[in-house]
């Protein structure tokens, strides 16, 4: 299945820039260290880490892992290559009660792929 209306998508560049790519954060530090060893992205890389989201979040498939009072909750897993290397990044989004767009929720490296 597809993210529901993918094309509707959110990313707040501030949670890419400030916890996922953030060395500094208190919990998404260890994110950005992954981040950097994998894929030699920081911070100043948001932008065109918040394209791949938003055209993975169009694009590809999708799994639907719980529904809350908050709303539904999916994954959106996908290959992404940047500056030679490669990784396999997970992406964690919810569609709101009320809204019907999917909102970024985290991401991170699933795995490393070495070639």
């Amino acid at each position: 299945m597809k993210l529901p209306n993918g094309n509707k998508a959110v990313v707040a560049i501030e949670k890419l820039e400030g916890y996922c790519l953030n060395p500094y954060h208190d919990k998404g530090k260890h994110k950005a260290r992954v981040f950097m060893r994998a894929l030699g992205i920081g911070p100043e890389h948001a932008s065109i880490l918040k394209q791949a989201l938003l055209h993975h979040a169009m694009n590809s498939e999708a799994i639907e892992i719980n529904s809350n009072q908050f709303g539904k909750h999916y994954l959106v897993d996908f290959l992404w290559e940047h500056d030679g290397k490669k990784a396999e990044l997970r992406s964690k989004w919810t569609v709101r009660n009320g809204e019907d767009f999917p909102r970024l929720g985290s991401c991170y490296v699933k795995r490393r792929i070495k070639d």
